[in-house]
């Protein structure tokens, strides 16, 4: 019988990389999950947490006996409502069980990221007039995520160079003499120039699941929300609020979220920046609709 809340759903796939079995949950289990991602931090974090999974199954993804330490699994979490699931994080991670009587939980903690960042190195030579782009490319190769969206810069070195580090060091540097922003998010590579115009891809408000009314700390605006896949660190959010003077298009900086299918959790906070606003217009809003919670 499913447990599955209010409407809410997951799939939970988990790969074993060392002996390529592989495991797919869906609503039935109970689960957990939070973590965060950010446009200043290279890489994100997440703990999922399964109970009660059969003994063969919880030793078929432990790390008891993984001597290097390295990542096992690769996972996939996908949430949403009604079985219309999207992506909330996905990479490598480590597995272990433990005993909270009366249950047996699988805590699985996901870097996004994080491991191929920490691990990857690079060392090559560019003569004046090769393409920055060319160099992007082969930085992002070495650090070995799949690439999501690689925007072009199309600028040429002004001499030789010699590129030694760390890849995500060195394309934080050019980032910053180029005007673009490397981020990782669900264990993808993306280089990101400065957004121009209105890129809004969610209507938040409080049919669609705006769960306080929005406060204002420093240069940022702090939204509750349902949890929604659908809104992504630097994409804009459109928020719409009766008593809010501040309804606009916002970039979204930052995102915590935590779920449990079992309870009442199920949100998200998420941290956006005043500075990028743009003004709110009717017809984005009727372009926009989206996903009704309530």
């Amino acid at each position: 019988m499913s447990v599955t809340q209010f409407g809410r759903s997951y799939k939970l796939t988990l790969n074993n990389l060392k002996t390529k079995q592989a495991y797919i949950f869906e609503n039935d289990l109970r689960i957990t999950f939070r973590g965060m991602c950010s446009v200043k931090a290279n890489a994100g974090k997440a703990k999922i947490e399964i109970y009660n999974l059969s003994e063969k199954t919880r030793q078929g993804i432990d790390v008891k006996n993984n001597k290097d330490g390295t990542p096992n699994l690769f996972i996939e979490l996908e949430a949403g409502y009604q079985d219309q699931n999207e992506m909330v994080v996905r990479g490598k991670a480590l597995a272990y069980n433990t005993w909270r009587p009366p249950n047996v939980v699988t805590c699985i903690e996901v870097s996004d990221g994080a491991f191929e960042i920490a691990t990857s190195i690079f060392n090559n030579k560019y003569k004046k007039g090769d393409s920055y782009d060319n160099v992007i490319d082969a930085l992002l190769d070495s650090i070995g995520l799949e690439k999501g969206n690689v925007e072009k810069i199309g600028a040429s070195l002004p001499q030789n160079e010699a590129f030694k580090g760390r890849p995500h060091k060195i394309l934080q540097r050019l980032g910053s003499d180029l005007g673009f922003r490397y981020i990782v998010q669900n264990s993808r590579s993306n280089i990101v120039r400065s957004v121009s115009k209105v890129q809004s891809t969610v209507l938040l408000s409080v049919q669609t699941g705006l769960l306080s009314k929005p406060y204002i700390r420093g240069n940022y605006i702090i939204v509750q929300c349902l949890l929604n896949p659908n809104i992504r660190i630097n994409e804009y959010v459109t928020l719409s609020h009766n008593d809010f003077a501040l309804d606009g298009s916002y970039r979204v900086l930052e995102i915590k979220y935590q779920g449990d299918n079992f309870t009442n959790k199920w949100n998200m906070t998420v941290t956006m920046s005043i500075e990028d606003q743009r003004v709110l217009l009717k017809e984005i809003i009727d372009d926009i609709g989206g996903p009704t919670f309530v």
